[in-house]
């Protein structure tokens, strides 16, 4: 079959990337999210059209199309009639019914980020957890900014940007901090986070890291060496680039 995408983006649920989050499904959703923009909703699958799916998402062979079509099957996710070898792709909301989850809260998925869902998903979850503090740090500055009006009009240089650990992002994400750093990682290099190193320099002599991390025990693994220096890695400024979007509450047809 040709694959041809009906709309340039796909509105997803916070909710929903939560789930996905939390359970792991991210290829599974990867899956689902090609079907749905790429096909009026059902298709008659070819072991030529797999491949295609496989190559336009990053993977190897069909297997692994095959594979999470048929976790999606087991999640009711998709329908199949095995007479006509037909494959039916449930509506989102119809998967949140599924799920038993709700909410209109949403982020835009441009159907040429398919690829890098997992990442989306990432930015999505942190972006709608972070919401308080962004808002907290708009307010702050706005209100600065009045209070410097007069003396200069200089305005930030890092607009959109927020301090977000990798503890924090480890709690939101509901992994550990060493998984958390690679998943920040991954969705630096595909776009959906941007990212500038917070550090501070301690010492000038790169001899005192021992007895500065043992008089800092509480930050000694956020302590370093670089350069002849000794640095304290700060929470870095973090940009999540995806957008919100309220969903409507038109139900989509299956």
């Amino acid at each position: 079959m040709k694959f041809k995408a009906g709309k340039p983006y796909l509105v997803i649920p916070i909710t929903l990337s939560k789930f996905v989050a939390e359970h792991r499904f991210y290829t599974p959703f990867q899956v689902y999210l090609f079907l749905k923009a790429y096909t009026p909703g059902k298709a008659k699958l070819s072991r030529k059209d797999l491949f295609y799916i496989a190559e336009a998402l990053g993977f190897k062979t069909e297997k692994t199309i095959k594979t999470n079509l048929k976790k999606l099957q087991n999640k009711n996710w998709i329908g199949y009639n095995a007479k006509s070898g037909v494959y039916f792709f449930r509506s989102i909301e119809n998967v949140m019914k599924i799920e038993t989850i709700c909410g209109r809260t949403s982020t835009l998925i441009f159907t040429n980020q398919i690829k890098y869902s997992k990442s989306f998903v990432i930015a999505s979850v942190l972006k709608y957890s972070t919401r308080t503090l962004r808002r907290y740090l708009s307010r702050k500055a706005a209100l600065n900014n009045k209070q410097s009006a007069n003396q200069s009009s200089k305005k930030s240089t890092t607009p959109g940007f927020i301090p977000i650990s990798i503890s924090l992002m480890a709690k939101k994400l509901n992994v550990s901090k060493t998984n958390a750093l690679k998943l920040k990682r991954k969705a630096i290099k595909e776009d959906m986070l941007e990212a500038i190193p917070q550090t501070s320099v301690l010492s000038d002599n790169a001899k005192h890291l021992t007895y500065i991390r043992k008089g800092l025990h509480e930050d000694a693994q956020r302590i370093i060496r670089r350069n002849g220096n000794v640095i304290l890695v700060e929470s870095d400024l973090i940009k999540i680039n995806v957008s919100f979007r309220r969903r409507s509450k038109r139900k989509e047809k299956k």
